[in-house]
């Protein structure tokens, strides 16, 4: 069988979200479908005035909480960018006025795709902010996350509860599924973990189960001293790999 084109390995939403990822180990459903690894919903929500699906990889940057004139997670989701995409890659553009944003998907093989953003301050005066690659995860079928500190989660079925937590960042997020293995990993000092067995949104039907893994700069969901001075530049790395 021919290798799968980056084409084949992602999906994109016009809207800009990454909603499909199927890399070389995960397997096919019954239906012949493969199975995507990404959390799948198809509800809006209103959170405050802005609406949110929860399902896909987003970046949230420069806030996540509202903050200084940001909206609730940030000026780039709900913001459709410029896509190009080239035979190795397939780059993401927003332009604001305040920042320029960039994010980039490339298959290092095809089991593992690794993704860099960067953003440039283009205002005369510093611009606070944090960034957090908003990972959500399916839970079906998960068995285990384990972190490098050695700290295991294992439950992830509906009891109406969710937590997010901050943790430092020692090394992979491993999640152990029925089938396979997803390993994550970053350059950034912190993960942020949100943990959701259907507490948020509450009295949601049917109720929202899913697992966020957030490379992130910032163990918060507001900046917390960090500033890019005009013209200088952000990056961050997410690394995404599948093991069967």
């Amino acid at each position: 069988m021919a290798p799968l084109s980056l084409r084949d390995c992602l999906g994109f939403h016009p809207d800009g979200k990454l909603e499909r990822v199927h890399l070389a180990g995960i397997p096919f459903d019954a239906s012949g479908k493969p199975v995507n690894v990404l959390q799948e919903w198809d509800q809006e929500l209103d959170l405050g005035g802005k609406f949110f699906r929860p399902a896909g990889w987003d970046e949230c940057f420069p806030t996540i909480d509202p903050y200084l004139g940001s909206p609730v997670m940030g000026e780039l989701i709900g913001l459709p960018p410029e896509m190009n995409w080239q035979e190795d890659r397939v780059e993401q553009i927003w332009r604001t006025p305040r920042f320029e944003a960039r994010r980039c998907f490339r298959l290092a093989t095809p089991a593992c795709l690794e993704m860099d953003f960067q953003a440039i301050c283009l205002q005369e005066t510093p611009l606070d902010y944090l960034w957090a690659s908003h990972c959500l995860l399916g839970v079906e079928n998960l068995q285990k996350m384990r972190l490098a500190s050695g700290d295991e989660h294992r439950h992830f079925d509906h009891d109406a509860s969710e937590k997010k937590i901050f943790v430092v960042n020692p090394g992979p997020v491993e999640l152990d599924y029925l089938y396979f293995r997803v390993v994550l990993t970053t350059d950034q000092p912190y993960w942020g973990l949100w943990i959701n067995r259907g507490g948020w949104p509450a009295k949601c039907h049917p109720a929202l189960r899913c697992l966020g893994v957030e490379a992130t700069n910032t163990a918060g969901e507001i900046p917390a001293g960090q500033r890019l001075d005009p013209g200088a530049i952000f990056t961050g790395k997410v690394r995404f790999e599948i093991y069967s």
